[in-house]
């Protein structure tokens, strides 16, 4: 269940006696449990605002590659969903399992995962290459022709050569 309160979105997790476990959708941290008496100011919310609010692309197409990645990444994390509501056990298991990435990394597969409910959020995005001005293009031939050398030249001193040799 989403609920929305201003400019904060709460995905309910669990609901235990007077309590329920929930994490920030805008700020994704990591869950908490808080009382379910102080989310009575919250309305509910719909999957489709809460992507919107995100900037969540729900609908991208997913190639072959991307898709193993996310599968790879929900199987590291996969251990850990069953001790999500129980603080220690779950800093242990991702203690435990932070030698295939660092702690922080796995985290944040967690509350996206969470977040989303989806196994594609965990997918790379996709990276988009600047073209490069024709002066940008001419200061990185620069100083990869005069700076990045085994000569080991000061910035300097590649500047000066390019000068003279462009």
């Amino acid at each position: 269940m989403l609920l929305r309160n201003n400019d904060t979105i709460f995905r309910v997790l669990k609901n235990q006696d007077d309590k329920s476990l929930v994490i920030d959708c805008i700020r994704r941290t990591m869950p908490k449990w808080i009382l379910t008496a102080s989310l009575s100011d919250f309305e509910e919310c719909t999957e489709l605002s809460m992507y919107a609010e995100t900037k969540y692309s729900y609908a991208r197409q997913l190639s072959s590659q991307d898709l193993r990645i996310a599968r790879d990444r929900f199987t590291m994390i996969a251990g850990i969903l069953p001790f999500i509501g129980d603080e220690q056990k779950r800093s242990q298991m991702i203690s435990f399992l932070a030698d295939q990435c660092s702690k922080q990394t796995l985290r944040r597969y967690i509350c996206l995962y969470l977040v989303y409910q989806d196994i594609n959020c965990l997918a790379p995005l996709p990276r988009y290459e600047k073209r490069l001005t024709p002066d940008e293009q001419n200061m990185r031939w620069g100083l990869n022709k005069f700076y990045y050398t085994q000569q080991k030249q000061t910035l300097t001193a590649a500047y000066s050569k390019q000068q003279t040799k462009h």
